[in-house]
């Protein structure tokens, strides 16, 4: 599993790969990155599957400006 995290303007952009950690006999997945100032910023997910040709994407906003 792996995370873009973009500026609004998509100036700058960084890419980590989400590790898995077990939490209550369950997996989740996540990571650290480091948002360079007050900015809104886009995450995306993109999510391999074994039995997919093709990775899932999701994306969402997230606001840092307060």
């Amino acid at each position: 599993m792996m995370a873009t995290i973009s500026s609004l303007a998509h100036v700058r952009h960084e890419r980590i790969e989400l590790e898995p950690i077990s939490i209550a006999g369950t997996v989740t997945y996540g990571g650290f990155a480091k948002f360079s100032g007050r900015d809104r910023y886009e995450i995306k997910l993109s999510i391999a599957l074994p039995n997919r040709e093709r990775p899932i994407q999701v994306a969402f906003p997230s606001d840092h400006r307060q």
